[in-house]
């Protein structure tokens, strides 16, 4: 229709975060119960112009109509804000979370729907990749030292040096090996 009419459209591949655990942690109803969250809050969310559907265990798509789809960052951006409201009222006993792939349809060079639905779900795992990397890095970001450690150490060292710059040399200098950036806390 959209290559029809000359327009813009846009496919997003959505895949519900979490669903095999909670089968596994708290069974197939409670499973279902999230996939008819998500599908509710897709429902809610997405224009009653847009077309949406399940296309697997944990998949849905959504053909954005051109006037959404012109608004594609602002329609992962509602997603978005609708899933932490939801998550904000705790009654479903586990948080709805999704990863989005989005693919444009352009009626200047079309490719068949199967094509765009190729690129989105490439896209939704690389969300996925940068999600687990983030999850990631959270679970080895460093915990504060407890006051028998602090104690064990010698003064000024528990910020990486004397200058408390994360400089053991104690003068406060850029570290060059993070780019000439003072390496800090060991943060960026």
């Amino acid at each position: 229709m959209a290559e029809r009419r000359g327009s813009v459209a846009a496919l997003l591949f959505i895949d519900v975060d979490g669903l095999k655990r909670v089968n596994d942690e708290q069974g197939h109803a409670e499973g279902d119960r999230l996939l008819c969250a998500t599908a509710d809050l897709l429902r809610e969310t997405l224009r009653s112009s847009d077309v949406l559907a399940r296309i697997g265990g944990d998949e849905f798509v959504a053909l954005l109509s051109r006037d959404t789809a012109m608004d594609g960052a602002e329609v992962l951006d509602r997603l978005e804000l609708a899933a932490e409201g939801r998550n904000e009222r705790q009654d479903l006993g586990f948080p709805l979370s999704f990863s989005i792939g989005i693919a444009v349809f352009d009626p200047v060079s079309p490719v068949p729907v199967e094509r765009l639905i190729e690129l989105a779900d490439e896209e939704m795992y690389q969300q996925k990749r940068i999600k687990r990397a983030k999850a990631q890095m959270r679970s080895f970001a460093p915990s504060p030292l407890s006051d028998t450690a602090r104690a064990s150490l010698p003064p000024g060292s528990e910020n990486g040096g004397p200058s408390g710059s994360g400089d053991p040399s104690g003068n406060g200098s850029p570290d060059p090996a993070l780019g000439g950036v003072g390496s800090g806390t060991g943060h960026r």
